[in-house]
């Protein structure tokens, strides 16, 4: 009897433990060894090689369709931009299908006969003159581009006028004093000098310009010249110089351009005028052993 009770003791204790085991969410099982804190979940499994293989093909897969979408889209755009180009131009595309068919028709030469056909008339007609050639008449199309807006004639009027500096660029200034060669006690007079300029047109594309400063020290200036007809002159630091004003016309009113050829050597220097937002703007420029000097001297009209 006790060993029956004792069978039965052990019997239902394996039991008990096997419906321990499948019931246990494994998921929840806290790791009982050394350097697991309490409460801390078991990892989860690796996942297994077929089902990494699976969903990488089915990312492939969708990344595909989106990356095609994408292609479809870029290309629409890109037909949509061409369109836009050539309404602007006033042009179709397939005009230049049938220009590009005019240019591959070219003129056959035979030593036997002439032949000309034409695209209007589909009879063939054969003659032999003394030239023996064979020649593709086909209709052609003619592109007629927009008209671009020419750029305006000189006028030298928005240049008239008495101007006073109120930025002469300081920093930059004393480089391109140095670069020209103005010498050491020279320059901090120059560039701390009040200055004063007056623009007046003499007739058509003749003008006089007067500079001069209330300081004593800088002498004033004063010449009359034509646009593009050289003269010979002194520079603002007293050089001899071979100088030329030009006028370059734009669509916001056009500059004016002062070349200086120091004599004696290969020096040269550049002005540019220019009338930004109502003030006198001037850019002095120069370049030497591959490199440029250059500051911007603004006026303002008085």
């Amino acid at each position: 009897m006790g060993k029956l009770v004792s069978t039965l003791v052990t019997f239902s204790v394996f039991i008990g433990i096997i419906l321990l085991v499948v019931t246990v969410d494994r998921t929840d099982y806290v790791c009982p060894g050394s350097g697991c804190g309490k409460g801390v979940a078991r990892p989860v499994q690796e996942k297994s090689r077929a089902r990494i293989m699976a969903e990488f093909k089915a990312t492939n897969q969708l990344k595909g369709k989106e990356l095609k979408k994408k292609q479809d889209t870029r290309k629409e755009h890109e037909d949509i931009l061409t369109n836009n180009i050539y309404s602007l131009l006033g042009m179709h595309f397939s005009d230049f299908e049938e220009t590009e068919e005019s240019s591959n028709s070219s003129d056959l030469q035979t030593n036997n006969s002439t032949t000309t056909i034409s695209e209007e008339d589909p009879k063939i007609t054969t003659t032999r003159p003394a030239t023996q050639t064979t020649t593709r008449t086909t209709t052609q199309t003619t592109i007629q581009p927009t008209t671009i807006a020419q750029p305006p004639n000189t006028d030298l009027t928005q240049f008239t006028g008495n101007w006073s500096l109120t930025d002469n660029d300081a920093e930059n200034f004393e480089e391109y004093l140095t670069a020209v060669g103005l010498n050491y006690f020279k320059r901090p007079i120059a560039i701390s000098a009040t200055r004063f300029l007056s623009f007046e047109i003499v007739q058509g594309s003749k003008f006089s310009v007067v500079s001069w400063s209330t300081n004593p020290l800088i002498p004033t200036t004063k010449y009359t010249v034509t646009l593009g007809k050289p003269w010979a002159d002194k520079t603002s630091d007293g050089v001899e110089a071979n100088c030329r004003f030009e006028f370059h016309s734009s669509f916001d009113g056009g500059f004016l351009v002062k070349t200086e050829s120091r004599i004696g050597t290969e020096m040269v220097s550049f002005q540019r005028w220019s009338v930004v937002d109502g003030g006198l703007e001037i850019r002095l420029s120069m370049k030497q052993d591959e490199q440029k000097f250059s500051c911007l001297q603004k006026y303002a009209r008085i």
